[in-house]
């Protein structure tokens, strides 16, 4: 989508006429609504003009609700907590097949007949078809919001009390692990307080009504005391939470200060496994001979380890590489998952391969080609070859080592 550097507030235009195109903003990926998310209701985004932004990311507001956040909004807003908030809040995509027809998925309704092939388009990285318009659900902004910072004096303490919280029946509005080297690398960076002494810290944080946080910020700090925290901090003002949440934000800006190249792996595992994960990351630090830092979406299993490499040096990026497709290769091996959001495009073809069976990647290929016969949407991505797979299969790479390393790949 093409985006303008001249993005307009969205706050009074939502209270004075609702039905009036507003521009979003979109960061990082994700489109940000200002204080329209505080009233609720059903939009829709697309590329087009309005009257305060060429270009823009526009937002046609279909419906908005007053007084208190109704049942769907806030199962909604639940539900895309610990989740990759896509298949919730995305209610229907419209756009064009490759042979140029039009094409509507989804909509404002609950549910509709036949296939789900919504969600199916919403994974799909461009290979189904365009898509130029989507309708998105508008969460209401949280009335109160805390933060607590835990640290722990071993990764496997961090992980399981990632899995207790969950198990408790807390549903965080955020839960982000960072080991030692992550906190170390950013502190000096961003100021944000960290406990350099402890292996792992977690960041939880609650939202909510008031009287709601307070009563979920007692029970997350029981839990991680139970779990083995060594020390518990709950954010005193909005200054202090945003500061802490500094920390994990810059965690890659922070690891250029490290190292002339970074390499952010994106898979996921049952949480219980964290601790197993980190341990065994360490020990391929020490095969490959490169450091990595490593912050999670600890709630939902998604790992994102920061490989410190130099790209200018060839074999330091192969080993990199070779780094990587070992982490992912470990998070299958777990019963987790090659990506959590991040997607496959073509770094992770071969990583596919040893998720998936040749029955499933065939299936995968006939639904691709259902809707693109030719193969002309994002050709040669997500999808491996029979022949490239077969290939993968005689070089995998195990304990660090690659078979025949001295013949040609690809």
């Amino acid at each position: 989508m093409a985006r303008s550097s001249n993005f307009c507030d969205v706050a009074q235009p939502l209270r004075d006429a609702p039905s009036e195109h507003l521009s979003g903003r979109l960061v990082a990926g994700r489109y940000q609504l200002g204080e329209m998310l505080g009233k609720g209701g059903f939009g829709a985004v697309y590329a087009g003009r309005d009257t305060d932004a060429d270009n823009a990311v526009a937002v046609k507001v279909f419906r908005r609700r007053e007084g208190r956040e109704s049942r769907a909004q806030r199962e909604a807003r639940t539900a895309s907590k610990l989740e990759h908030p896509n298949v919730h809040n995305v209610l229907g995509v419209r756009g064009y097949t490759i042979e140029g027809d039009e094409i509507e998925l989804g909509g404002r309704a609950a549910d509709g007949p036949g296939l789900d092939l919504l969600a199916l388009t919403i994974g799909s990285e461009g290979l189904l078809m365009i898509v130029t318009e989507i309708i998105v659900r508008l969460i209401p902004r949280p009335a109160c919001v805390q933060l607590v910072m835990a640290s722990f004096a071993d990764v496997h303490s961090a992980g399981n009390a990632v899995a207790a919280v969950i198990a408790a029946g807390i549903i965080p509005a955020a839960l982000e692990m960072m080991d030692r080297k992550a906190t170390a690398a950013v502190e000096p960076f961003a100021r944000a307080g960290y406990d350099l002494d402890a292996a792992a810290i977690l960041l939880v944080e609650s939202d909510g009504a008031a009287a709601e946080v307070a009563e979920q910020v007692a029970e997350i700090e029981r839990v991680l005391r139970t779990a083995g925290a060594s020390t518990l901090r709950v954010s005193a003002s909005e200054a202090e939470r945003q500061r802490w949440w500094s920390g994990r934000k810059n965690a890659f800006p922070a690891a250029g200060r490290l190292s002339p190249d970074y390499y952010c792996m994106d898979g996921t595992i049952p949480r219980k496994h964290i601790g197993t994960v980190l341990e065994a990351i360490e020990h391929m630090e020490l095969r490959h001979r490169l450091r990595c830092m490593n912050v999670f979406h600890a709630g939902d299993g998604n790992l994102h380890p920061v490989i410190l490499f130099d790209a200018n040096d060839a074999d330091s990026w192969e080993r990199a590489e070779r780094f990587g497709a070992e982490i992912l290769e470990l998070c299958v091996q777990l019963g987790g998952t090659i990506t959590g959001e991040h997607g496959v495009g073509v770094e992770k073809l071969n990583s596919m391969c040893v998720q998936f069976s040749p029955a499933e990647r065939a299936a995968f290929a006939a639904v691709k080609e259902s809707f693109d016969p030719y193969g002309l949407l994002n050709p040669g991505k997500v999808i491996p070859t029979l022949a490239r797979c077969a290939e993968y299969g005689r070089m995998r790479v195990h304990h660090g080592e690659l078979a025949h390393a001295e013949l040609p790949r690809f």
